[in-house]
Parts: C-alpha cells; structure tokens; sequence
C-alpha cells in the first residue's frame, strides 16, 4: 500500500505571469490563450502555426527557451507583427527569478538574457500590461532624459 497525498497547484503559465503582474488575457485585446510546447527547435519547425498569427491570441510556450528562434520565425511566417510585445519568463516563482522583455522580432535575444531555464515565453499584446514591461519602458525614459 502507498500513500498518496494530492498537493494542488498552478501551471507555470498561471505562476510566472502572475509573478510578472501579466495578465494572460485581456478584454478587447486578447480573447484567446494557447498553451504549446516547443522543447526542441525541431519540435518547434512541426508546429502549426497558422490559428497563432490572429493578434487576439496570447501564446504561452514551455519549453521554449532553446527553440526561442524557431518560434519567433514560425509566429512571423504566419504574419505576427515583429513588434509583438514577448517575455522571457525564467525560473518563475522561484527566488532567482528573471524576467525579459521585448519584441518578438529579439525573442531569441530576451531567452539569451535570462540565462538558465526552466523559462516560458509569452508572445502577445498583453505582455505590455506585465510590470517588468513598465519597468523597462520607464527605464528608457529616464535613459533618454539623462542622454
């Protein structure tokens, strides 16, 4: 006989933009959210992509770190604006965690910066709504005020 105790949880997703205040779906502006994995930068290229081009759809990617390129390409090809908002969210909920933010066209950029996984990439216009968005817009501000 085993003993079996049900802890229960939240998927990364929900965790990591919760932490980075970054709401998956937004009224009027992201009516939809799709989960996929992209482990490998082959898995990533199998993909299809085309119900992820529409700019209403927030795509969340686990295990997307090393196959951040291949995503960025297969969400552009399907005509996802290059200036998409996108985040790199690293080692979310945990004390070390990171966040990067930026475009879709430097999505492999934002996964260099951050470092070591595990990470999720979020591509969507909500991403601007997350606090470590704000935070970078205000920083440059203030860079081009002090310039």
């Amino acid at each position: 006989m085993f003993r079996l105790s049900v802890v229960p949880g939240i998927t990364a997703a929900l965790g990591c933009a919760a932490e980075s205040g970054l709401p998956l779906t937004f009224r009027s502006e992201a009516s939809r959210l799709t989960f996929i994995t992209a482990h490998r930068a082959e898995e990533a290229a199998s993909i299809d992509w085309t119900g992820l081009g529409d700019r209403q759809t927030t795509v969340v990617v686990y295990m997307g770190l090393a196959s951040a390129a291949a995503v960025r390409d297969g969400l552009i090809a399907v005509g996802r604006d290059p200036a998409t908002p996108a985040a790199v969210l690293a080692r979310g909920t945990r004390p070390d965690a990171q966040a990067a933010v930026g475009r879709l066209d430097g999505l492999a950029g934002l996964a260099a910066e951050v470092g070591e996984g595990p990470a999720i990439l979020v591509i969507g216009d909500v991403v601007a709504r997350s606090t470590p968005w704000r935070a970078a817009q205000a920083a440059a501000v203030i860079a081009r005020e002090a310039a």
